[in-house]
């Protein structure tokens, strides 16, 4: 039986890890047709990542979703780690208490209520022999909690977060806390990609292609979507899968399930089907994407 089991105490702030302000995000939200975006870069992981590593697991909480466990650090942990001298874009989104900040800061430091949905529907449908030896993708990843679960599997899986400062300070913490020992020294094909999506697909463009593709709330805006679906497009295997979490409407912003579908349709590239939703809160769905067949 699936279990998602927090291992953390009632009233701790882990209850509401998975939650998220909308309003915040409607607030702060700009046509970032007008913003300048980031270059993408590799982003390697700094060489003493190891020292610290105690200090990590001293904050971190363990997951168990189906057969893989996983481990991550607490998110309200996460500030003591930072040295706001080399965190500009997070520490100026904690000063203006925004969780977006276009073109500047992406919500990489939060996990959002959608990746807890996916890392559920993950547990049930893509069990370690699933996915043991397929080339993911972890494309908006933050803390990275989708890309750890498919690299726990067995996955060689590649990290992508708009900013720097969420790779560096959280995602890439997160995944040593989940390597093997022999491990730490030799990633054993894991990369890190920060910057706009379009950047990185040119980047990459040459790179292999994947085989799953986790994407999680990276639909709110829909100036970003055709960005998104060309990543889709260069990055995805020709028998490839998508699987995309998402709310049904961010309000005030314009996107949402519905409009994406309705984009998809028009676009052509892909066909979606509705795989898991929910009405609990605001109504969430996740959407298995895969190339159209001509």
């Amino acid at each position: 039986m699936f279990k998602f089991d927090f291992k953390v105490d009632n009233g701790s702030e882990e209850e509401n890890i998975f939650k998220d302000d909308t309003k915040e995000v409607v607030k702060n939200t700009k046509n970032e047709t007008t913003v300048e975006c980031y270059d993408s870069k590799e982003i390697k992981p700094p060489s003493n990542i190891n020292e610290n590593l105690d200090l990590y697991k001293a904050n971190s909480m363990e997951v168990n979703a189906g057969d893989v466990t996983l481990t991550y650090i607490k998110s309200g942990d996460l500030l003591q780690f930072f040295d706001t001298n080399t965190t500009k874009d997070i520490t100026k989104a904690e000063e203006s208490h925004s969780d977006l900040i276009p073109g500047v800061y992406e919500g990489g430091a939060k996990i959002w209520e959608c990746t807890e949905d996916l890392i559920a529907y993950l547990a049930i449908n893509y069990p370690t022999e699933k996915i043991k030896s397929k080339r993911v993708l972890d494309l908006g990843c933050g803390s990275g909690v989708l890309g750890i679960y498919a690299h726990n599997a067995g996955a060689l899986v590649h990290f992508q977060d708009y900013n720097e400062d969420v790779l560096e300070k959280i995602t890439i913490p997160n995944v040593f806390l989940n390597l093997p020992e022999e491990e730490s020294t030799n990633l054993d094909g894991i990369k890190f990609y920060s910057g706009d999506w379009a950047k990185y697909t040119e980047l990459t463009k040459d790179d292999e292609k994947f085989d799953i593709i986790l994407t999680s709330e990276t639909i709110y805006n829909p100036d970003n979507q055709r960005k998104l679906l060309d990543t889709f497009d260069v990055k995805l295997s020709e028998k490839g899968t998508i699987l995309l979490a998402a709310k049904i409407y961010y309000f005030g912003v314009g996107g949402g399930l519905r409009q994406f579908e309705e984009l998809l349709k028009k676009d052509k590239r892909f066909q979606s089907e509705i795989v898991w939703s929910s009405s609990e809160g605001l109504s969430r769905e996740i959407l298995e994407i895969k190339r159209a067949v001509l």
